[in-house]
């Protein structure tokens, strides 16, 4: 067995305890390809296989930079990481110098919060406050953006083992292939959908809102044991963020105004691939919402978009989605 390798089930004692050997380039499988996991679609990448398809492993399924564990060809060497999908562990090397000298949870005590709000709503707010959440009150986090949640996905990063680290999962796509009562928080998030157009037109990504968007965000709520939304987080962050640290059970154990800065502080990069830790993409917010966090008393209808799109698109938007449009009082 080569250095490093776990003579153990790779997940015994979870992710943090993993990997120890920073001066390893690669995992004993990256030459293999095997170096990924993914679900179908663009989650898999170029070089992913499917979590059935993987045979005996020496190590996590997927690449830690900060332990010295890369992809195949990853370009994080570089600074970043190219593949916007990637579902690996990024984290910085101080984060995850700091987090091993933290106390272990308790047994039992690590949580698996799931991030599950669809795109342009507020989401990627919603797990950076989580992620540094956790870091202010000293409790180890291992963060991660998966596009499609499946059961084997979870078990490879370590839920319900014994592990030592809190799991955080940022995803959009509703999935039926995991069990839903291994989370022990569903948050969600939500934006009038005049804004969400808007927003989708700034970024290049979209000219309108896909029937499954919608659909897929219903059955999250569903689950969700809390809703966010996007016009609440922009102009009383605070509040939401003092909302969320109350539901994960930590409210004392941190300081929630830094937090509220640091938040404040993120900014995405400017071109090129999303920043792999924070998980924004470039142009990920627009000018009138970077405005507003500076100035929360700003106008609310900087931020809603719908000045953005025309009557016909607005009305469309309403026909197609009334229950939503109405339940969230957009219309």
């Amino acid at each position: 067995m080569a250095p490093g390798a776990l003579a153990a089930h790779p997940l015994q004692g979870g992710i943090r305890g993993l990997w120890r050997h920073p001066q390893r380039s690669r995992p004993p499988f990256a030459s293999d390809q095997r170096s990924r996991i993914g679900g179908p679609g663009k989650a898999t990448g170029r070089r992913g296989v499917d979590p059935g398809q993987a045979k005996e492993m020496d190590g996590p399924p997927f690449c830690i930079p900060a332990d010295g564990v890369f992809c195949d060809n990853c370009s994080w060497m570089n600074g970043t990481c190219l593949d916007g999908e990637c579902e690996g562990l990024h984290i910085s090397k101080e984060d995850r110098a700091a987090q091993r000298q933290w106390p272990e949870l308790p047994s039992g005590a690590a949580q698996l919060i799931i991030a599950a709000g669809p795109e342009r709503s507020g989401s990627t707010w919603l797990f950076n406050a989580v992620r540094l959440l956790f870091k202010s009150a000293h409790q180890p986090l291992d963060a991660f953006w998966i596009s499609t949640l499946t059961d084997t996905k979870l078990d490879m990063r370590g839920v319900g083992s014994s592990q030592h680290s809190h799991v955080l999962i940022k995803t959009h796509q509703w999935s039926n292939l995991w069990t839903v009562e291994r989370a022990s928080h569903v948050f969600v998030t939500h934006r009038d959908l005049r804004g969400v157009v808007a927003s989708y037109r700034r970024v290049g990504w979209a000219h309108t809102i896909p029937d499954s968007y919608v659909e897929d965000h219903l059955k999250w709520k569903a689950i969700a044991h809390k809703d966010f939304a996007f016009e609440r987080i922009v102009h009383s962050g605070i509040q939401e963020l003092e909302a969320l640290a109350a539901a994960l059970g930590i409210v004392n154990l941190v300081d929630i105004h830094s937090v509220n800065e640091e938040l404040k502080a993120l900014r995405p990069p400017m071109s090129g691939a999303p920043h792999p830790i924070t998980k924004l993409w470039p142009r990920h917010m627009s000018p009138s919402v970077l405005r507003t966090l500076e100035n929360p008393q700003g106008s609310k209808a900087s931020v809603a978009g719908s000045q953005d799109i025309d009557m016909t698109e607005e009305g469309s938007l309403c026909k197609r989605f009334p229950g939503y449009m109405k339940d969230y009082g957009y219309m």
